[in-house]
């Protein structure tokens, strides 16, 4: 057994996948798909809870029983910054609305999306690739090597404050993560030999070393294929 151990910088694409409500990719009509590389920055935050503490005291001060249990993973909280307003994204993730405009178009351009009230019920799966840096940058036949994460299980997407002004402009949204389904695959091919049973109970996220380019960034969503 060898452990790879890499040096990844940057992130260079990331793929959103519409889960239904236990978690499991959508496939055929009503599915999305989209992939970017117009982000500049996605936050990760691990929340813990912490162990209950045990204190016990005599009656001259000092502690009769003093222990704290371990603490626990609750979730990880996310937040993705973009440069670009993808309307097919935002509504994937938010689960908002999209303004269609058909113009010359018979099928509709996507233009926008209408934000409002409600509960935030989308379910949806994220992928980040990272190149590796230095001399690991390739494996011995000389193929880019990458870092590729799975997030499979993301939910409560929530818009970020907004600025207009005299710069460039960004919106994000905020999320936590939830423990994966074991039907999510569609990150196989990254994942090299692992099987779909990896996502056992309670699992959040995941990274693992590959050879295996990341898809293409476009525009707009994709439906993902029936299998």
């Amino acid at each position: 057994m060898v452990t790879q151990c890499v040096a990844p910088i940057k992130a260079q694409v990331a793929r959103f996948t519409l889960l239904d409500i236990c978690g499991r990719p959508l496939t055929g009509p009503g599915s999305a798909q989209i992939t970017t590389d117009a982000f500049t920055e996605i936050s990760n935050s691990p929340n813990y809870e912490e162990g209950q503490r045990f204190l016990l005291r005599k009656a001259n001060g000092e502690p009769c029983v003093n222990q704290r249990d371990p603490g626990f993973f609750n979730w990880l909280e996310q937040t993705t910054t973009l440069c670009t307003l993808d309307p097919d994204l935002f509504a994937a993730v938010i689960g908002e609305p999209i303004i269609e405009d058909s113009g010359a178009s018979t099928t509709g351009d996507h233009t926008g999306v209408i934000f409002g009230e409600g509960l935030l019920e989308n379910h949806f799966s994220m992928e980040v690739w990272q190149p590796v840096s230095g001399e690991g940058a390739c494996d011995a036949s000389g193929l880019q090597r990458y870092v590729y994460w799975a997030f499979p299980h993301i939910i409560d997407a929530q818009i970020q404050e907004f600025t207009f002004q005299n710069d460039t402009f960004t919106l994000g949204f905020s999320s936590i993560t939830r423990a994966a389904h074991p039907d999510w695959n569609i990150g196989d091919p990254w994942l090299a030999d692992s099987p779909v049973s990896m996502w056992g109970p309670g699992k959040h996220y995941a990274f693992n070393i590959t050879t295996v380019a990341p898809p293409e960034p476009a525009c707009g969503a994709v439906e993902v294929p029936e299998t």
